[in-house]
């Protein structure tokens, strides 16, 4: 599935993927997401975790799988499990997060824990500003070395020439977990393609520049 958002050298960080799934008929109110839910989850997260900051992608085309996709970023892993705890077990300023959804979505939110690699394509990127992302779910790519996952992904840009389509820059989301730690996530990868230019975004999707490898895409 692709979603074309709004986003942000090999780097590995931590993250925390939060998802809202496109529903029809269900509202979700960016203006207040962003001015009132964010900083109020952020803010009160920070108290009891290492979160370093958050960025969240708006879904611009209406075929896109999810509506919102927010990222909660780490430095390493122990400070990740450190806000998972902090929702899992049910502490009083979780739970008022929790309570102000209501205010802009009637959407449950879905969270995948995982390591996240990204590299730029060309030098001296410049900052991007759009993201193709694309999800895919629980099934046989989870049992293919992460190694070789990074490999086949980088030579797939490198085949394709991504750079002439407007490709600054990847990113590689290894899920591996729920929001309670040890349990299996949604999604075994989520990979995202930056882009400076919003008109190069959308291009890479219409038609797809690219077949991805069945590996990945088999059940």
């Amino acid at each position: 599935m692709i979603i074309v958002s709004q986003s942000e050298e090999i780097l590995t960080t931590y993250r925390i993927s939060i998802t809202y799934a496109a529903t029809p008929g269900a509202p979700f109110h960016w203006d207040y997401y962003m001015n009132n839910h964010l900083p109020l989850a952020v803010g009160t997260s920070m108290r009891h975790s290492g979160l370093n900051f958050c960025d969240a992608d708006k879904a611009l085309n209406n075929d896109a799988p999810h509506v919102c996709v927010c990222m909660v970023h780490f430095d390493n892993e122990n400070t990740m499990i450190d806000f998972c705890n902090f929702f899992v077990k049910g502490h009083p300023e979780s739970e008022k997060i929790g309570n102000d959804e209501k205010n802009y979505t009637t959407i449950p939110p879905n969270m995948v824990a995982g390591e996240c690699e990204k590299f730029d394509l060309i030098e001296n990127a410049p900052p991007a500003n759009y993201r193709v992302k694309l999800f895919f779910p629980r099934n046989s790519a989870s049992e293919i070395p992460r190694e070789l996952t990074t490999a086949a992904l980088k030579k797939l840009l490198s085949d394709t020439e991504a750079i002439e389509t407007g490709v600054i820059s990847t990113e590689i989301d290894y899920c591996t977990s729920g929001l309670v730690p040890g349990t299996d996530p949604d999604n075994s990868l989520i990979w995202a393609l930056c882009f400076k230019d919003l008109k190069d975004a959308e291009n890479f999707t219409q038609p797809r520049k690219f077949k991805i490898p069945e590996e990945f895409v088999a059940g």
